[in-house]
């Protein structure tokens, strides 16, 4: 029985750490990757203005705002902090984050697929 009780213990506290970190909120996205352009669509009922997008955790682009409906952006577009250029014929899209900063200590609001 002590076995069962922690197992069930531990999975309790794996689930409660999974999911949105608390100074976060979800912006309501798709993403689709073709062999030279991300393609996202926000929809959301808002503009999603200044946000950072981010491949495999390395890779950025910033654009002023993200109107309703899709938006194409070329791979070439996103660089690394040395200026290097995403190249897709040698690197894969594993990781897309999408990240808006909100002002007046709101929560950012993020997807990431």
């Amino acid at each position: 029985m002590e076995k069962v009780r922690l197992f069930f213990l531990s999975w309790i506290i794996l689930i409660q750490g999974c999911g949105q970190p608390n100074d976060q909120q979800l912006l309501l996205a798709t993403i689709q990757s073709t062999n030279q352009h991300l393609m996202i669509e926000n929809g959301d009922h808002f503009v999603w203005e200044n946000p950072v997008i981010t491949l495999n955790d390395e890779y950025y682009y910033h654009i002023d705002y993200v109107p309703r409906g899709k938006i194409s952006i070329a791979y070439h577009a996103f660089k690394n902090e040395d200026g290097h250029t995403f190249e897709p014929g040698l690197l894969k899209v594993r990781k897309v984050e999408i990240r808006v900063s909100r002002l007046n200590d709101e929560k950012d609001l993020t997807y990431t697929w």
